[in-house]
């Protein structure tokens, strides 16, 4: 009897509490608990044929395999598939392994989207010179060390260019956004002589931009426009500035301003010079014009309707009295020095015009000089008759 009461004590032991084997305090977490310093726990050694031949093995059995991929596996029962405890990725496709450690660099093998669903992708670097290049070219093709697409961080200058020539570049320092140059590391101003991978030229930006402040390069405090290697455009209070010339690219076919889109006032300091070059003109006759309509003209003083400057409404006062001709009395009297049509852009891509009436007309007071010339010699010839008269 005694010897039975001993055997159900020591079952329930058994059943109940941790089994310690090397140890006589097995821990409480642990339904075993193993202790050794001169040996191991030994699991059932499978070949994978054998591992794959177990009927439904259990969630998270425990197998050691002995060929093949050899080592600890474990029956994954969610997924009905046996896991290796050593894990080996393919770090293909833009992705290299260095030990345990990832990193992001490799070639790529597939065409690779990545969908940011509204989400920014930011590159970061605080270190100077950190640089972001993208390298698309056959080996051999262009110089050493020149980047197909690259994004250039050299402190307060950064650079986006292509095929080693700059696209833009943004210098905090001097408030300026530059666009073009001959090279994506050449930061320095138009001019500056330069040579890298075997080329050699001079700095020349397509166009630069400027908060104001850039008193080095433009000489102005206000917003800038650089075009080409020194002119450039300037804002100012209501105006823009030009640097230099301002010519239009083709001869004698464009204007300046429009029958609906006039300029107020002209300032220059030798006048406005026209082109009278014979050797350019056709059908050269004398002009019949003279006192006659002269005659028929009626000058007159006006005030304009329009009495806004902006958003400033000019006062009664302030209204400037002008002089000149009515444009409907020349049309019967000179008609060719009246602007009654003008040619109007109709497609900019193949550069074709139309020719469109002008709802308001306009005067060409130059078109009236030949005329009072004609006028004066004409009165001139009279008076020289009157004066022969005279002394008989």
């Amino acid at each position: 009897m005694k010897k039975l009461v001993f055997l159900l004590l020591m079952l329930s032991t058994c059943v109940y509490s941790q089994v310690g084997i090397g140890t006589t305090n097995p821990h409480s977490s642990s339904a075993l608990d193993i202790e050794s310093d001169s040996a191991g726990l030994l699991v059932p050694r499978l070949t994978e044929t054998q591992k794959n031949a177990i009927t439904s093995p259990a969630n998270g059995l425990l197998i050691y395999q002995i060929n093949g991929n050899m080592g600890f596996w474990y029956y994954d029962a969610y997924n009905y598939e046996w896991m290796p405890f050593k894990n080996e990725y393919n770090c293909a496709n833009g992705l290299t392994a260095d030990t345990n450690t990832f990193k992001l660099g490799g070639e790529l093998i597939e065409q690779t989207l990545i969908t940011l669903n509204y989400k920014d992708l930011t590159l970061f670097s605080d270190k100077l010179g950190s640089d972001f290049i993208f390298k698309s070219h056959i080996e051999g093709t262009q110089p050493s060390g020149i980047d197909a697409i690259s994004f250039k961080n050299n402190g307060n200058l950064q650079t986006l260019g292509i095929n080693g020539i700059s696209l833009m570049c943004s210098d905090y320092d001097q408030n300026v956004f530059r666009v073009g140059n001959e090279y994506y590391n050449i930061l320095s101003s138009n001019g500056t002589a330069f040579s890298i991978a075997g080329e050699t030229g001079t700095v020349d930006y397509l166009a630069k931009f400027s908060r104001g402040g850039d008193t080095s390069t433009y000489r102005t405090r206000g917003n800038a426009v650089g075009i080409g290697s020194i002119e450039y455009l300037m804002d100012g209070e209501s105006i823009i500035a030009s640097s230099h010339d301002f010519l239009p690219i083709t001869n004698a076919m464009l204007d300046l301003g429009h029958t609906d889109n006039r300029w107020k006032d002209i300032y220059a300091t030798n006048g406005v010079i026209q082109t009278s070059d014979e050797t350019l003109k056709k059908e050269i006759k004398p002009l019949e014009y003279g006192i006659k309509e002269i005659l028929l003209l009626k000058p007159i003083t006006y005030k304009w309707k329009s009495v806004l400057i902006g958003n400033t409404v000019k006062e009664e006062h302030q209204q400037e009295v002008k002089i000149g001709l009515s444009a409907q009395n020349l049309l019967n009297v000179i008609p060719e020095s009246v602007s009654t049509h003008h040619w109007s852009a109709i497609d900019e891509k193949s550069n074709t015009y139309k020719y469109k009436k002008n709802e308001k007309l306009g005067v060409n007071y130059s078109e009236i000089i030949p005329v009072l010339i004609n006028a004066i010699q004409e009165q001139q010839q009279e008076i020289e008759i009157l004066k022969k008269f005279i002394r008989k």
